[in-house]
């Protein structure tokens, strides 16, 4: 997951981690330059894209990686239990 971050993230927040076996969490200053980076680096077919922006995700399937809407990937979070995803927290807060 790359995240937008022109200044560095709050203390605590490590810059670049990892949130189980196949998510890493990384804090750029573009996160559609690092996307665009990670698929011309990489197998775009091994490759979920998860963004609601039009540009990022045409970019996406045209190299030929999985597109996924955020709704739709916070819906199958949310079939799948996950506590990550506070349900108390306003739906907004998730894109949702």
């Amino acid at each position: 997951m790359f995240f937008d971050a022109r200044i560095d993230p709050p203390r605590g927040v490590p810059k670049k981690g990892r949130k189980g076996s196949h998510v890493e969490i990384v804090f750029v200053p573009s996160a559609d330059l690092a996307i665009r980076a990670r698929l011309r680096d990489s197998d775009p077919a091994r490759t979920a894209v998860v963004s609601h922006d039009r540009e990022v995700c045409g970019y996406a399937h045209a190299a030929g990686a999985r597109v996924i809407r955020v709704i739709d990937f916070l819906d199958e979070l949310y079939d799948k239990g996950d506590r990550d995803i506070d349900p108390l927290e306003p739906r907004e807060k998730y894109g949702l």
